[in-house]
């Protein structure tokens, strides 16, 4: 065998086993791909009844909660600050 044709069967290995690695790397599942397929399938697709129903009920109150709430200075209130202390820093807290 020539110089050439050795380089040649040198190349040819080369791409066979690169090609063979890669296919092999896409095929098998890595350990972050597991962790995020089992994290998405046990993600609840929608909000449990509970839920449900205690958001029509702020929904339908929440025009009401406007109208009882003060013009200026309940930022400064101390059950306001409490909550905020506290983490719960939603508007509706």
């Amino acid at each position: 065998m020539t110089t050439v044709q050795l380089a040649f069967l040198g190349l040819v290995f080369v791409v066979v086993v690169a090609g063979f690695l890669g296919a092999a790397a896409l095929v098998r599942p890595s350990d972050a791909r597991r962790r995020l397929t089992a994290l998405v399938a046990d993600a609840p697709q929608q909000a449990p009844l509970k839920h449900q129903w205690l958001q029509w009920v702020a929904n339908l109150t929440r025009p009401i909660s406007k109208l009882s709430m003060p013009d200026e200075g309940f930022e400064k209130s101390s059950i306001k600050l409490r909550f905020a202390h506290a983490g719960i820093r939603s508007s509706v807290a």
